[in-house]
This record gives C-alpha cells, sequence and structure tokens, in this order.
C-alpha cells in the first residue's frame, strides 16, 4: 500500500500547527523544508512504536503499524485522513521544539509541552475513531505484511 510511508507534510497539514518561525516570508504558509526529514521519520517512527505499545491486537490483525495507517488512510475518510496527518504533524511539532529545547529559551520547552498535549489528544481521538469505524475494521482485515512476499516457498530437488 505505502500511503503512511509516501505521506508527506504539506502546508494544509500544517497549517494551524506550524508557528510563524516556520513559515515562508514570502508566502506566507508552511515552509516545507522547515522540518528535517530525520526529524519527521523519527515523529512517524514514534507514532508506530506508540500504536504497538497501546494496541498490540490492532496492529497484529493490521500486520504491523505501517499495514494499520495504510488501512486508516486507505478507506478515504476525510476526517480520519486528517486526524492522521494532523497527529503526525503535532508529533513533528512536538519532537521539533523538544530537540530545540536543549539549545534555546525555555519557549521552546514551553511549546513542546503544548505540541505534546495536542498530539496525545489527536492520536487518541484517530484511535477511538478506527476503532469504532466498520470500514477500517473490514480494511484493516485486509491488509497483508509486505515483508512476506520475500520468503516464498521453495521446491526442494532431490
Amino acid at each position: 500500500m505505502g500511503t503512511w510511508t509516501n505521506l508527506t507534510l504539506d502546508a494544509d497539514v500544517m497549517e494551524g500547527i506550524a508557528p510563524v518561525d516556520l513559515r515562508d516570508p514570502d508566502f506566507g504558509i508552511y515552509d516545507t523544508d522547515a522540518i528535517s526529514t530525520n526529524v519527521a521519520d523519527e515523529a512517524k517512527g514514534y507514532i508506530e512504536m506508540k500504536l504497538i505499545r497501546e494496541f498490540p491486537e490492532m496492529i497484529r490483525d493490521g500486520d504491523g503499524p505501517i499495514e494499520f495507517l495504510d488501512a486508516a488512510l486507505d478507506i478515504a475518510k476525510t476526517h480520519i485522513t486528517s486526524l492522521v496527518k494532523r497527529t503526525w504533524g503535532y508529533c513533528v511539532m512536538w519532537q521539533y521544539y523538544e530537540a530545540n529545547a536543549m539549545s534555546n529559551t525555555s519557549i521552546q520547552i514551553d511549546r513542546s509541552g503544548w505540541m505534546r498535549e495536542k498530539f496525545d489528544m489527536a492520536f487518541h481521538a484517530l484511535v477511538q475513531q478506527l476503532r469504532i469505524d466498520p470500514d477500517f475494521v473490514t480494511q484493516l482485515e485486509g491488509t497483508v505484511d509486505d515483508d512476506i512476499g520475500k520468503f516464498k516457498a521453495r521446491t526442494f530437488i532431490g
């Protein structure tokens, strides 16, 4: 499927999440180059680990966290897609501010805390919606682990 893996932080996702200091001064929108790929990937990894820790049965049924999130995006419901993107956006900003808090002022620490709270709220809202959405449950049951294809049955001669 790959939709979670290929998801990007675009200006629409970050509108209202990213502060003024991460906006492109020429266009007034979120600067998509402001956050490094490492921070964005770390945020995705954190979301995946949190899903595994808090919802192991659902992750098992979904053949892993990536397929779980692919299933959430594949059902193509606007409110769920928005929740996935906002959850990731808040996590990215939390990771960004936390990393900058080590070398900057206390405002970075405050912003990190605010984004962590918003991330937690968005994450729990997302998971609660997915638990009750029948289309998601059906999609989740139909996922296939991407790694299974590598281990094909072998024919032995002899």
